[in-house]
């Protein structure tokens, strides 16, 4: 391929891949920054060690892909906590492409932004219903065209129907230069969805053994960049002021004594 130089084709051989390429192989690409990045079916990433080396060594326009999702609500940018790499707070839907997603990095994204979040609004009680005490049922929210997953992942609700709003709106490519990667952006705006302050979020990540990571989304304020919430499963959206209970509020205050 007359796009690669020596030096970056002798480095692409260990990565070279044939007709049978597993699922979870990590595509390659060729960027300079100047042109779209150009996938390299030739090659592919296949397991840890060869992508702790890709990203350490890798000349300077060979890069993996992958795909994300920012998610935005009335009150700024949903985050996800991430403790590796020293903890950071990342795109609400965010991963590595996989080598068939490599002529299309939206896939990676969409498929991320599918397998991770689950968007849901409670609906109101009935009158003479106490809202805390009731099982209420919820609906499903959805871009436009997506399926419905049809129910409610950990909260274990009953599922009324199914709304679509919206659709994700892909923009550009960035480059994630820790992880030695070219980025595909979507967004999802939920700011004008009918009864937003019923909106849970559900952050579901494909943990082994179906196991749930337990991750609570954050809100990210964009005017000041500081996190101001968190998307707290059932009880949705709480912000970082919360007035402290009276016990909680006795124990802090006899502590400062």
């Amino acid at each position: 391929m007359r796009l690669l130089n020596e030096e970056e084709l002798a480095f692409l051989e260990e990565y070279r891949v044939g007709e049978d390429v597993p699922k979870n192989a990590i595509p390659i690409f060729y960027d300079t920054g100047e042109d779209e990045p150009k996938f390299l079916p030739d090659y592919a990433c296949v397991g840890g060690k060869a992508r702790t080396k890709f990203i350490a060594e890798a000349p300077r326009n060979l890069w993996l892909g992958g795909g994300a999702i920012l998610v935005y609500v009335p009150l700024g940018l949903v985050v996800v906590p991430d403790r590796r790499k020293g903890g950071n707070f990342g795109p609400a839907a965010q991963g590595w492409a996989r080598y068939d997603e490599g002529s299309d990095l939206r896939l990676a994204a969409l498929r991320e932004f599918r397998e991770e979040l689950q968007f849901y609004i409670l609906t109101r009680p009935k009158p003479g219903d106490d809202e805390d005490s009731v099982y209420l049922p919820c609906v499903e929210v959805v871009p436009s065209g997506f399926v419905a997953a049809g129910h409610v992942k950990i909260l274990n609700l009953p599922l009324d129907h199914v709304l679509e709003f919206g659709q994700i709106v892909f923009d550009n490519w960035t480059r994630n230069r820790q992880d030695r990667a070219i980025i595909y952006v979507g967004r999802y705006d939920l700011r004008q969805l009918p009864d937003v302050e019923r909106l849970r979020i559900i952050y579901d990540d494909d943990f082994p053994q179906e196991r749930h990571p337990g991750t609570n989304p954050r809100v990210v304020d964009l005017k000041n960049g500081q996190v101001v919430g968190v998307y707290d499963g059932l009880q949705g959206y709480l912000p970082n002021d919360m007035k402290f209970h009276p016990v909680t509020n006795y124990i802090v205050q006899t502590s400062k004594r």
